[in-house]
């Protein structure tokens, strides 16, 4: 951790209390104002990092699938050409996680995940430009590519806001909220692609507004995401120096314990 904090921690012991993560006995001066502040801290980064995150994730589920909404059908697709279409997003998503970590260090994850987030929103919205096989081949290859650093991108995030326990409960959250997307978007699809016209058919709708959707999504994190606890305007100091401390206790353990 970056600083420090004032005060020791006495112990960090493992367990849930209630709802609102583990007990962490910190040692300030008085133990309940530390359980309070970590409290505090909990909610307001679980409302504002991994709800942000959780987002992205939805948005991430649902760009990479709706190829399959008349696309296919208004390009005059084969069989052969929809297949790598279909296969060619993974090629420019195991690509990217090639480098991925070593990038993710220079620029640190609240700069690295807004911008590709918007990356990946642009290329959805350029979807609906698509004129034939190529363009869409080219496209979901691009795809994929910047898809590829977002769940990196909050792993190593969230590893800097919480201890190893509430970290592994807030990634869990973060993968399940792909339910989130299925629920989400087969009726916004229906609804999007009924609007079609002669001019702007229903799937390029739907390629358009999803994509514009998601670049906002990324604008936005350059304005809520923090690498840092430390960084962060929105927390209190004592919420802060609380959770610098639970951080500090478990690197020390950690430490003791090879």
């Amino acid at each position: 951790m970056h600083g420090s904090a004032k005060g020791s921690v006495s112990s960090a012991t493992q367990g849930w209390d209630g709802d609102d993560g583990p007990c962490l006995a910190v040692e300030d001066g008085n133990n309940d104002n530390g359980t309070r502040a970590l409290k505090r801290y909990l909610r307001k980064v679980d409302f504002r990092i991994v709800l942000y995150c959780a987002i992205g994730y939805v948005l991430c589920m649902m760009d990479r699938t709706n190829i399959g909404n008349g696309l296919d059908t208004d390009l005059k697709l084969s069989d052969t050409v929809y297949s790598l279409a279909l296969s060619i997003f993974y090629v420019g998503y195991l690509l990217m996680q090639l480098c991925t970590n070593i990038v993710l260090k220079t620029l640190g994850p609240s700069k690295w995940i807004p911008f590709m987030g918007t990356a990946w929103g642009t290329v959805c919205a350029c979807l609906a430009a698509t004129k034939n096989g190529g363009g869409l081949v080219a496209a979901r290859f691009f795809l994929g590519l910047f898809e590829a650093g977002i769940t990196p991108g909050v792993v190593y995030m969230i590893s800097f806001w919480y201890p190893r326990d509430m970290a592994a409960r807030r990634m869990s959250a973060f993968f399940m909220s792909a339910a989130a997307a299925t629920v989400i978007s087969g009726p916004l699809a229906a609804g999007l692609t009924s609007i079609s016209t002669d001019k702007v058919k229903g799937w390029q709708w739907l390629f358009i507004i999803e994509g514009l959707i998601t670049v906002l999504w990324g604008i936005s994190g350059l304005f809520i995401l923090k690498d840092y606890p430390e960084k962060a305007r929105f927390l209190r100091d004592d919420e802060r120096a609380v959770i610098e401390k639970v951080l500090v206790a478990e690197h020390n353990l950690a430490s003791h314990a090879r």
